[in-house]
């Protein structure tokens, strides 16, 4: 057992999650599961999300390329302040059993190698009408957005080119440039918490908080 909090050290995070095969979330939080999703993404690892709260719960597997798609596409870093948790709208135990059984299942088929999950598919258990309801997410332009530990910048994810520029607080612009599809490393000489806003070339807009130790 590692006695440590996911996300506090993202440097940490690489380390621990280093030399895995694939990593199961069983957390109860949805900035834990943007951080899963940061790290496994740079480190090239598959990664099976589990939530569940009430009567509900779901599951979604996601592989090393993310090609079909990743966990920002379910659900964007800004709903993170307004997700509900088990530990505040409680859960049923049967509801927990069925979501753990599928990602096991999830598990077991890629370890040996015999077939794939459904990469990306979202699956949804409702325990009160016994449904099992399936949903492809669409791909969102900016897939991810996190520091990068090699260098102590930061890494900007992107699904197809488009431009960025970095605030601080009160609004000064710190950097700005043009993103292609892929992985952009941004080199800053300022530290805080910053917002990067990301353009894409259809002119659609989309803000996020970023902390750059």
């Amino acid at each position: 057992m590692i006695n440590y909090r996911l996300g506090e050290d993202s440097a940490l995070d690489e380390t621990y999650l280093t030399g895995v095969d694939l990593v199961l979330d069983a957390t109860d939080n949805l900035a834990a599961r943007h951080t899963l999703e940061s790290v496994t993404r740079r480190l090239n690892l598959p990664w099976i999300m589990g939530a569940a709260t009430r009567f509900h719960g779901q599951v979604a597997a996601f592989s090393r390329t993310r090609a079909e798609g990743c966990y920002q596409c379910i659900a964007p870093a800004q709903d993170a302040e307004r997700s509900a948790d088990c530990r505040n709208e409680g859960v049923l135990g049967t509801v927990v059993g069925v979501i753990a059984a599928w990602q096991a299942q999830d598990a077991l088929t890629i370890l040996i190698g015999r077939s794939s999950p459904q990469w990306g598919v979202l699956r949804v258990y409702d325990a009160s009408e016994q449904r099992i309801d399936k949903l492809t997410p669409e791909k969102t332009p900016v897939v991810g957005i996190y520091p990068n530990p090699s260098n102590g910048r930061f890494i900007i994810e992107s699904s197809q080119a488009g431009t960025y520029e970095v605030l601080d607080m009160l609004g000064r612009n710190i950097a700005n440039g043009t993103l292609a599809p892929g992985t952009n490393n941004v080199n800053l000489n300022v530290n805080g918490l910053l917002l990067v806003s990301i353009t894409s070339l259809e002119g659609e807009t989309s803000v996020h908080k970023l902390h750059v130790k």
